[in-house]
């Protein structure tokens, strides 16, 4: 089945602005356009094909899809063609912007395809991996839903859209939110009800409080999104604009029920092709996803796991070179995991750590992630999954962060002071917008309402709390691409580093073969084991006349080669005529590929 259609790349006009910033090793590197602005999907394809058309030696771009709406959901594929090995290499996944108003994770996509194209055989890190490994980029898995942030641009909404009838009345999209006071954004509104169960915030007048009545505080306000009863059935503005939200669309923990989490699991035509993506290609070794959701800034808990049964079927004869231990394992019987298995958690923790170093970001993401990208791709593919915003409340205000200009440090005092005094995260976003002149929040004004009579608009102003500024797009996607490249160079390359042979009577051998990983990460984590996806190291000797095999498969297999200087050991014995040369090779499907050697068997040994 094809899944993608290759797009030719035409000649594009000059006219693309020169970014120069500082590269991994402190040298400069060349951007192909500026990173000032947030792009639709005209500009983002056009920049894209600019990248790729400059460097189509290293890059491709593919349409994955056409959405409903009529845009390619577009994936470049970066990868040093003259190794003959893109589509075996281990893959690297970074999917973005599947929040269709989260446009700052498709500016750091973008970024980095342009990184890496540029930084290619001029920057020792981002060669190595290109030349070693395959980068997919999906700079933005919701192009319908990020249209939206032009077209309804006073709304607020992560989905893609389509007509859902959310008050189960028969008819779709009939009372969205409406602009009653003019300012052209759709806010809140709050109204003075008796029965309310809101009040003024003691600590900042503008923001409201649910009241807690057991500490004799009393609710003077119902709160109702800005707008007006469009299909007069006595509730207002419940029954907007529909759509499914692509990040609620996947099966782990997918949210039943719910709203916009779609009709069924991977309903979509951009999930069925991410998904169809995944499956399809097995090299892929790990993911990474800019979206709202966070497990990079605050590393993810391990679970408390009990010891599952085993049943063992009964007469079951263990096939050559497979422990008990394995089979135990395999027939285990386990459910589904809601929490990062505990074998897991330090690799996490040790990433956390080295991106908050490299990031500067602290803060936390967004909750609710069930049913989420990131979540499938850990648990149902068992891949090492990492996800991070690219900007928080407190991205850069956590203290004088390197290269801080003096223009921040105020912004920094004034969170870290925030934090000190137990200051909610409303009350720090009020105090971010006004320290840098950003129209962030819509002061409570009276207006007139048809059915409420008086009521007061005002409220965080739609989508302020998603994207940063545009002047700080440029130096987040930075931070994230050294990152990517970084953390594309830990995952698992194992090597067959030794290769003995021993006598070990006339015209008898014994042949031992040790690999060893040096990167940082294992050939597969924990649940990439549980998920059975990963495949395991594989040593064979391939068969040549004359040789008898006494003892050991003549394929066995390592189901993991840790990291950090990881080692494992395989052995064989055989009977051969002396000189007899036997080709040894060792697969590794995620960590580095196919090896071979050729060993001579002889009296002396080795």
């Amino acid at each position: 089945m094809k899944l993608f259609r290759s797009i030719a790349i035409p000649t594009l006009a000059a006219g693309f602005l020169i970014l120069v910033l500082p590269t991994l090793s402190g040298t400069l590197l060349a951007q192909t356009g500026s990173y000032d602005a947030y792009l639709n999907h005209t500009d983002l394809t056009a920049r894209l094909q600019s990248i790729v058309e400059s460097h189509h030696d290293l890059c491709t771009l593919e349409s994955m899809a056409v959405t409903t709406g009529g845009h390619d959901l577009w994936m470049v594929t970066i990868g040093n063609p003259n190794n003959g090995h893109a589509a075996t290499n281990p893959g690297l996944l970074v999917v973005a912007n599947i929040e269709g108003n989260h446009l700052i994770g498709s500016m750091a996509a973008l970024y980095l395809v342009d990184y890496l194209a540029n930084g290619y055989e001029t920057e020792p890190a981002i060669t190595d991996l290109i030349n070693t490994h395959t980068i997919y980029v999906v700079p933005r898995l919701n192009p319908d839903g990020a249209e939206l942030y032009w077209s309804q641009a006073g709304t607020e909404m992560p989905w893609k859209a389509d007509p859902e009838d959310d008050d189960r009345d028969g008819s779709a999209d009939e009372d969205p939110g409406d602009d009653i006071n003019g300012d052209g954004l759709v806010t809140k509104m709050r109204v003075r009800d008796p029965d309310g169960i809101w009040m003024v915030d003691p600590d900042e007048p503008r923001l409201l409080k649910r009241a807690d009545r057991t500490r004799g505080e009393r609710g003077i306000y119902t709160i109702y999104t800005e707008g007006v009863d469009d299909d007069a059935d006595g509730e207002y503005n419940e029954d907007g604009l529909g759509g499914t939200h692509l990040n609620h669309n996947w099966p782990h923990q997918y949210p039943y029920y719910q709203d916009h989490a779609g009709i069924n699991q991977v309903s979509e035509i951009e999930t069925r092709a991410l998904a169809d993506f995944a499956f399809t290609h097995r090299n892929l070794v790990m993911a990474l996803t800019f979206s709202p959701y966070d497990n990079l800034i605050t590393s993810p808990e391990a679970g408390f796991e009990r010891e599952a049964p085993v049943n063992i079927p009964e007469g079951l004869e263990l096939p050559p070179g497979v422990s008990m231990e394995e089979v135990m394992e395999y027939f285990r019987e386990r459910k589904a995991p809601t929490s990062i298995l505990s074998q897991d958690a330090p690799y996490y923790r040790f990433i956390s750590e080295r991106f908050r170093e490299m990031t500067g970001l602290s803060g936390k993401g967004a909750s609710g992630e069930a049913g989420s990208w990131p979540q499938f791709a850990y648990y149902q593919l068992g891949l090492p999954s990492f996800t991070t915003p690219v900007w928080t409340l407190t991205s850069e205000d956590d203290g004088e962060q390197p290269g801080t200009s003096s223009d921040d440090i105020p912004r920094a005092r004034i969170a870290a002071l925030a934090r000190r005094n137990g200051t909610s995260e409303d009350q720090q976003w009020l105090q971010w917008f006004e320290s840098n002149g950003i129209e962030g929040f819509v002061d409570w004004t009276p207006a007139n309402h048809p059915d409420l009579g008086d009521v007061e608009v005002g409220g965080f102003a739609p989508n302020a709390r998603v994207n940063p500024p545009v002047d700080r797009i440029a130096d987040l996607c930075e931070q994230h691409a050294r990152f990517a490249v970084w953390l594309g160079a830990q995952t698992a390359h194992v090597q067959l580093v030794d290769t003995e042979v021993e006598a070990t009577g006339p015209g008898y051998y014994q042949i031992k073969a040790t690999i060893q990983n040096d990167r940082y990460l294992p050939s597969a984590l924990e649940m990439g084991l549980r998920t059975r996806r990963v495949q395991p190291v594989t040593l064979r000797l391939l068969p040549v006349d004359g040789m008898v095999l006494i003892q050991g498969p003549l394929q066995q297999q390592v189901r993991n080669v840790y990291g950090s200087g990881g080692r494992a050991t395989v052995e064989w014995r055989v009977q051969a005529p002396p000189g007899t040369r036997v080709t040894l090779e060792m697969l590794a499907p995620a960590a580095g590929g196919l090896t071979s050697v050729t060993i001579s068997l002889n009296q002396e040994g080795r």
